[in-house]
């Protein structure tokens, strides 16, 4: 396990192929780790509070949903600042296909989802509703996996935010973050402190559940090794494990 910070608030993570960002949530920052040495090697002030972060199908390009209705777009062949693109809704999840990046809202602000165009760095301006209490947003095949909990669900949307199909998660507890490996869902139970695995198309259980941190708020699958390695944050002792 990696320590961020004493007085950190470790949220979201991602995993890319030379380690992990992550979310400090109280200081403003992205944390970016590095895989071989397990150290905190860069900390980038962001220009608000981060919320959720996700990575363009290239690995180049990283988007993270900030307060007062923006996202950052951070360049990460050069590791700066790209633009901050205003929207129409308090965004909180964040996912990333070929064409757009697509925010979804918390539950507190109204249950919607808007697609922003990210090379003219604008909000497209039709913005879809959806019942349920959401708690993470995540791409699959070009198409947008949008996670609820009370049951736990998944349901599907494409680029355009048509509705194409929904199912029901093997897990009772608290669900705050969903990853994607290929077929399978590694999703988080804050309430039971493991990961539960599942397949993407329906949702069906795949072996049994893995023990992690306390309270695991961020989840994110490495996609540089050969074997499957997964990132897990854990907010309530401030650690970062992989399984």
């Amino acid at each position: 396990r990696i320590p961020i910070g004493e007085r950190s608030i470790v949220g979201p993570i991602l995993a890319d192929t030379g380690g992990a960002y992550v979310l400090d949530q109280k200081a403003d920052l992205l944390v970016v780790l590095d895989k071989d040495s397990r150290q905190v090697v860069t900390r980038l002030k962001l220009p608000g509070s981060p919320r959720s972060l996700a990575l363009s199908p290239d690995g180049d390009h990283l988007w993270i949903t900030l307060n007062r209705r923006r996202v950052a777009h951070i360049n990460l062949e050069t590791g700066k600042l790209e633009g901050v693109v205003r929207i129409d809704v308090d965004g909180t999840y964040v996912a990333v296909t070929s064409s757009r990046v697509i925010v979804m809202t918390s539950l507190d602000e109204g249950n919607a989802l808007q697609r922003i165009h990210p090379q003219q760095h604008r909000a497209l301006h039709k913005v879809v509703r959806f019942r349920g209490a959401p708690t993470d947003l995540e791409e699959y095949a070009n198409s947008v996996l949008a996670m609820t909990t009370f049951q736990p669900a998944v349901t599907t949307y494409d680029s355009s935010l048509r509705q194409t199909g929904d199912f029901v998660l093997p897990t009772g507890g608290v669900v705050p973050e969903l990853a994607v490996d290929g077929s399978t869902l590694w999703v988080t139970d804050g309430t039971e402190n493991h990961v539960v695995r599942a397949a993407a198309v329906d949702g069906k259980a795949q072996g049994k559940p893995i023990k992690v941190g306390s309270r695991p708020n961020g989840i994110s699958v490495d996609p540089s090794t050969d074997r499957t390695v997964v990132w897990v944050a854990s907010q309530g002792n401030e650690t970062v494990s992989r399984i």
